[in-house]
């Protein structure tokens, strides 16, 4: 009786502390959703998507550094947020000049590139292939957006050096860094699209054939299941990460297309394994 209340109580004790420490791996609570106020008289709710994202629009302000031109970490933050959400942000800035055209917003971009080429040792040139990739993509459309070559000479900068990271190991595609340690969905699928939306721009008909060798080669490397430095197993969410990445740039290449409808429709339902690194 006595060992039963004891190692009950160890239970007890193992139960508590284990959900202690892994709350304590949350990095800050969970926003609660907004409550649901239905309108005047019931019915359907309705928004004004316009208003919501100018309002989205704004509260990044709270994360601008006047100083340094760029996005902080966060809004009690003295850190940069790093290149790569940067780039992201350029994507944000550019979707609110397409909404509403401006001065203001164009210098706000301008001086964004000029915050970020500075923080990243003044280049463009980055260590990881798939952050160059995100930053090509804002900048070509920006580009697109604004007729300002300043951005599309940099997108073009950032492309040739992200088409030096393809090799024929692993059956082809993008290291994810330049130090070789494996290829991913992030160095490959954005590459895919950056490729097809700049021959979509430019009509080069060496982008449409880098974009066929990117999706191909992570084609390949999905169905083998193994990368240097992880391994992967075939799941049906990777299925949809790879088929619905390829869908992206259907237009531009129907036989890329129908490369990858040969994904298998029946996949493993074992999990999906990953080294921590890769889970950047």
């Amino acid at each position: 009786m006595l060992r039963t209340v004891r190692h009950t109580i160890q239970l007890i004790t193992f139960s508590f502390l284990t959900g202690l420490v892994l709350s304590s791996c949350l990095k800050e609570n969970p926003d609660k959703p907004p409550t649901y106020i239905p309108p005047d008289g019931g019915g359907q709710a309705t928004y004004d998507w316009q208003a919501i994202a100018d309002s989205a629009q704004l509260s990044m302000n709270y994360f601008w550094s006047a100083s340094d031109k760029v996005f902080l970490a966060s809004n009690t933050s003295s850190g940069w947020g790093n290149y790569w959400p940067n780039a992201h942000a350029l994507d944000v800035l550019v979707d609110a000049y397409l909404r509403t055209p401006n001065a203001g917003i164009k210098a706000r971009m301008d001086d964004l590139m000029t915050g970020v080429r500075a923080k990243n040792g003044n280049t463009w040139l980055n260590f990881y292939y798939d952050d160059m990739e995100w930053m090509a993509l804002a900048a070509l459309r920006a580009f697109q957006a604004t007729n300002d070559n300043a951005y599309k000479d940099v997108a073009l900068l950032l492309w040739d050096d992200i088409k030096k990271g393809w090799s024929t190991d692993l059956g082809g595609g993008i290291w994810w860094r330049k130090d070789n340690p494996s290829k991913n969905t992030p160095s490959n699928m954005p590459a895919a699209i950056l490729a097809a939306r700049l021959y979509q721009e430019f009509n080069n008909a060496d982008d449409l054939n880098g974009q066929n060798e990117f999706t191909t080669g992570r084609r390949q490397r999905c169905m083998k299941r193994q990368q240097v430095g992880f391994t992967i197993t075939w799941t049906k969410q990777a299925t949809k990460i790879c088929r619905g990445n390829s869908l992206t740039t259907r237009e531009h290449s129907s036989a890329l297309h129908s490369n990858f409808l040969k994904l298998p429709e029946t996949p493993n339902t074992k999990p999906m394994q990953l080294q921590p690194a890769i889970m950047r």
